[in-house]
């Protein structure tokens, strides 16, 4: 059977895109708004979950999604998220504008640019019409929490109405609590002049309506009735919709929410902390916002549902371990990471595969015991990569890669110019006469004798001389091909 994330996907190619999603966003560029001072953001898949730390504007561009179609002179307007007051001086800026691009029958993307003139955001009526569902994090609280007159005057109701809901949703409901529910219906109720709806479910010889549920229940129940009502292909958005599910639950809901765009045409948006959710999505629908130094955030999309989870554990739960040989090969690589990809370092762990015995002899590790681990290793299920010094041979099939250069680590550090020139103004070493006088001795000892030399810890002028190393030369292939291993299931 098909995997219905890939069926989704092939859904989505651009010459069948619009006649099975109508006119879907695929592209936001966000400018001025909040954390976001210049977000873009395309989206490649039907669903798209935004994922990352707390307070990193993942609400925000929910909010701003909803504003990017008019339901015929109505609609979501900037004014409705965006409040201005003596506590929220600058939730934009003055220059903020939202850029929206819309599929079209015509195989094209239409573009406009909503801007703020004066006190007034212009060009609304340009925007495209789709139907937009946005369901907060608020939505659907427990009856006995809300207490409102269907809980406080249970006793008293009076059931006008009993409405089957669909077979989608007593099936969903089901499947995604892993439960069976016999019947799921909704209720008319009534109290004097106060009316209302109220969900109620069978199991068995069991009936119990909202009254009676946790938070878990009463919300799924609730937000999958009102998903599988709503009319095809629409925008619908969803904040941590993973809310009050156990894990299982959390990862069939995303099961759920593939399928409902697979039969309905919708495109959906949300925001999410679940691993467990993500995992059950195209990879292409994961975009990562992370904070950056500036006091803004980047976007970083389609990353492995371990590699979020590694994120929003701050690095504790690693998305990728790599074997190296030795602690300069290590920090080469750290250093190389944290040059050109900072959350692939956070995010990796970086893991030496042999040691070195008094003799300073390689035992326990190197090459060959790397190597052959590595089909085992992943075997086992772990991410995981080799990176071998430049002298040896590659493996990228089976993720055995290997520094830049021809020589062992040591040596392309010692040989090169920038550490050269930072030993020669740091310490007065005059490198080459130093070299000279380790002619015979072998690599892995040069760090100890210059510790010796300058009167300074070896781990540290390991550090700094790698740092200074990676600074000097690109790392670039050896990056994408860790950020390739990462993402590998």
């Amino acid at each position: 059977m098909a995997d219905p994330r890939n069926t989704l996907q092939s859904k989505f190619v651009s010459n069948h895109r619009h006649a099975n999603f109508g006119n879907v966003l695929t592209h936001l560029h966000v400018h001025g708004f909040r954390l976001h001072s210049g977000s873009n953001l395309e989206f490649r898949s039907p669903i798209t979950a935004f994922c990352g730390p707390n307070g990193t504007g993942k609400t925000t561009l929910l909010q701003l999604a909803a504003c990017s179609y008019r339901q015929g002179d109505k609609g979501f307007q900037l004014r409705d998220f965006f409040a201005l007051g003596a506590l929220d001086p600058t939730p934009f800026k003055a220059d903020a504008k939202l850029t929206i691009g819309t599929w079209q029958a015509d195989a094209k993307t239409r573009e406009i640019t909503l801007t703020r003139r004066t006190s007034r955001w212009s060009d609304y009526r340009r925007r495209d019409e789709r139907e937009v569902l946005f369901l907060g994090a608020a939505e659907f609280p427990p009856r006995a929490e809300e207490q409102g007159f269907a809980f406080r005057q249970a006793g008293r109701l009076v059931v006008a109405t009993r409405t089957p809901c669909s077979s989608n949703v007593t099936t969903s409901v089901g499947k995604v609590l892993g439960t069976h529910y016999d019947r799921v219906e909704r209720a008319g109720v009534s109290l004097k002049a106060r009316s209302g709806t109220i969900l109620a479910a069978g199991r068995g010889s069991l009936s119990y309506s909202e009254n009676h549920m946790g938070f878990g229940e009463c919300r799924v129940h609730n937000l999958i009735d009102r998903l599988e009502a709503q009319s095809s292909k629409s925008l619908i958005l969803l904040e941590e919709p993973e809310i009050s599910l156990h894990q299982s639950a959390q990862f069939r809901f995303g099961e759920y929410l593939v399928d409902l765009a697979l039969r309905n045409g919708h495109q959906i948006l949300l925001s999410t902390h679940s691993e467990h959710l993500l995992r059950a999505l195209p990879q292409v629908s994961r975009i990562l916002i992370v904070r950056d130094n500036t006091s803004g955030v980047r976007v970083l999309p389609g990353l492995a549902s371990a590699q979020v989870a590694s994120v929003l554990t701050d690095g504790h739960d690693k998305a990728l371990r790599v074997l190296v040989e030795d602690d300069v090969a290590a920090a080469i690589l750290a250093e190389a990471l944290a040059k050109a990809e900072p959350e692939l370092l956070k995010t990796t762990a970086i893991v030496i595969g042999g040691y070195r015995d008094e003799k300073d002899q390689s035992v326990g590790g190197g090459k060959e015991a790397i190597t052959a681990a590595m089909k085992t290793l992943r075997d086992s299920g772990l991410r995981i990569a080799a990176v071998l010094d430049a002298d040896a041979k590659k493996d990228s099939k089976n993720f055995v890669f290997k520094l830049p250069g021809t020589m062992p680590p040591e040596k392309e550090v010692f040989a090169n110019s920038a550490v050269k020139a930072l030993w020669a103004s740091t310490y007065s070493l005059d490198v080459d006469s130093f070299l000279a006088e380790l002619v015979g001795v072998d690599h892995h000892g040069w760090f100890d004798r210059l510790a010796d030399r300058v009167t300074r810890d070896r781990a540290f002028l390991v550090g700094e001389a790698c740092r200074a190393y990676a600074a000097s030369i690109s790392f670039d292939p050896l990056v994408e091909l860790l950020r390739e291993a990462a993402s590998k299931k």
